[in-house]
Formats: structure tokens, C-alpha cells, sequence
């Protein structure tokens, strides 16, 4: 709770804004504008890994504007994380919203129908 609650005392809603503003950002974090919305054709898994490391970047002040301000800034933003911090875009399956909580329903879904006994 103490983290969520410093997250959203010290976020800076424009950086997030840029970051995903930007076409070659949303590629490489999988993700895409269609009718208006961030979607994706990731398992939730893999679109959360960028999106969190950058909400984290950005709430704990290692990206302010200046950082992010021009497109080759961006880029080298990007370019410069971790290969862990960034989704395995070989995973697609059927796009869905961000805004949606779909996904997460029908992952937990496979998942305890994976857990089964047989």
C-alpha cells in the first residue's frame, strides 16, 4: 500500500504519455493504437513486463523529461533496458484492450484449468 501510495504521490503522467506516444516504443513493448486504445496481442504476462519497468522508471524520478524528450532519447531509453524488462514478442495471441480486464480473467482461467488433475 505505501508503494502504491508514493507511485501515484510522484508520477508523472506526461512521461508516461510520451513514452507510449511513441511508435517505435509501443513496437518494441508490443503493444499498438487501434480504435483509440493501447492494445496488444501479448499473453498479460509478457505486455506487463515493459509497461511496469517503465511506470517504475517513472515514478521513482529515473526518467524525467529530458531523458525522454526527443525520439533518439526515447530510443536509447528503450534500447537500454534490461532484456528481462522487455516482452518476448514470439508470444501473440488475439488482441485485446489494456484497459480490459479480460485477459486476466481468461489467463487465470488457463491457468487453473492447467492445475487440473486428470
Amino acid at each position: 500500500m505505501k508503494e502504491q501510495a508514493r507511485i501515484s504521490n510522484q508520477f508523472v503522467i506526461t512521461n508516461l504519455d510520451r513514452l507510449l506516444g511513441d511508435a517505435n516504443v509501443r513496437r518494441i513493448m508490443g503493444l499498438e493504437k487501434r480504435n483509440g486504445k493501447l492494445s496488444t496481442r501479448l499473453p498479460i504476462e509478457e505486455a506487463v513486463k515493459g509497461l511496469k519497468k517503465i511506470i517504475s522508471d517513472i515514478a521513482n524520478r529515473l526518467i524525467v523529461v529530458n531523458n525522454i524528450y526527443r525520439t533518439s532519447d526515447r530510443q536509447k531509453y528503450i534500447d537500454n533496458l534490461d532484456q528481462t524488462d522487455k516482452p518476448d514478442l514470439s508470444k501473440s495471441s488475439d488482441y485485446w484492450d489494456l484497459d480490459s480486464p479480460i485477459p486476466a480473467i481468461k489467463s487465470a482461467a488457463a491457468s487453473a484449468r492447467k492445475c487440473k488433475p486428470k
